[in-house]
């Protein structure tokens, strides 16, 4: 039997996050009616806003959760193991989806979009991830503060820029944004252009880590459930 202190994701994260997917799912799909399983293209909106759900509930409501805890965590291993078993639980949610819309460029998603759309999570969620270890590892409850801040910043700071340069093209940036344009499959795919934002994403996320690495001090020791 695997102890408390090797699991990778605490029971009761892994319970709300599934939770938490389905319940993005059904109730999208309750309150767009019956109405929408007449056509396919009657599903189109109630996945894109399922999928922005289940991006709140990743780069929001698990960082403000883990930013409140009051222990404080000297290894990456926690944090590392919570993001990267949050990512592969929503696997099995985004992957089935192409059997509900579609599986073509024509008539719903192809391989390449679900990919592009997968990427969007995993680089997004994966810098938040770098911004929580940040936070972690400062400690204090002013430094959690300040990157709960800068995440919400970083979230918002697309359609911001967008409304205040009246260029909303800028709103891309943002990952609900992209989100809403890639779940469309009517929506012309640019591959090259998504994925080279993805991989900006990405490495601004290895950036912050390596600054969390270098933040250094002493503390309490990591809750091994979390």
């Amino acid at each position: 039997m695997t102890s408390v202190s090797n699991r990778p994701i605490s029971q009761p994260l892994l319970l709300a996050w599934c939770g938490w997917l389905l319940a993005s799912l059904l109730l999208h799909l309750m309150l767009a009616g019956a109405g929408a399983f007449e056509v396919r293209e009657g599903l189109i909106q109630p996945i894109q806003r399922m999928l922005q759900s289940v991006m709140i509930g990743l780069v929001v409501i698990w960082p403000t959760w883990r930013l409140s805890q009051a222990h404080r965590d000297e290894g990456e291993w926690h944090v590392l193991s919570n993001w990267l078993c949050l990512v592969l639980v929503l696997q099995v949610t985004i992957w089935p989806l192409r059997y509900l819309i579609g599986q073509s460029d024509a008539l719903g998603w192809s391989v390449q979009r679900t990919w592009v759309i997968d990427l969007t999570f995993v680089a997004w969620s994966w810098l938040v991830a770098a911004w929580v270890r940040l936070g972690v590892r400062r400690g204090t409850p002013a430094a959690r503060s300040i990157v709960l801040v800068i995440i919400i910043l970083l979230l918002l700071a697309g359609p911001l820029v967008a409304t205040w340069t009246r260029r909303p093209e800028i709103g891309a940036i943002s990952p609900y944004v992209s989100l809403w344009r890639l779940a469309d499959p009517y929506v012309r795919l640019e591959t090259a252009v998504e994925v080279s934002r993805s991989a900006g994403v990405a490495v601004l996320g290895i950036a912050v880590w390596m600054l969390g690495r270098d933040a250094g001090g002493g503390g309490h020791p990591a809750d091994p459930t979390l």
